[in-house]
């Protein structure tokens, strides 16, 4: 067999930098990891302040799940808790994009997540 060249090509490698929210907001990092897609998955999530404080943590271990599944429970895990904690000014930062479009549309939104979604988007 004969590989080319052109799929040896090393990936693009950008640096972040991350921000501190406003004052009185908190911001959550969050990411999800899976042995495939799917297979067994994970997400958390770490909740800091203007000041760089930690306000709070979560992890969920989620069975056999997909990558879009454990980074939308972990948006739908944050909105809850800031709900419960009073965080009115929420900033989510996730490292997927097609989660964050689900605010948009919610055709995307698997079956098993859609009840908790509507309740977030409600909240």
């Amino acid at each position: 067999m004969v590989i080319s060249n052109a799929s040896l090509s090393a990936p693009v490698i950008t640096q972040i930098i991350w921000q501190p929210p406003p004052l009185h907001w908190v911001k959550r990092n969050s990411d999800g990891a899976s042995k495939g897609n799917p297979n067994p998955s994970a997400c958390g999530g770490i909740f800091k302040d203007n000041q760089v404080n930690d306000l709070g943590c979560f992890a969920s271990n989620l069975g056999v799940s997909d990558a879009f599944s454990h980074e939308l429970f972990g948006a739908i895990t944050t909105i809850e808790i800031a709900q419960r904690r009073g965080w009115n000014q929420l900033w989510l930062e996730c490292d997927f994009k097609h989660a964050t479009l689900t605010f948009k549309s919610q055709l995307a939104i698997p079956w098993k997540l859609r009840n908790r979604w509507s309740n977030c988007l409600f909240l």
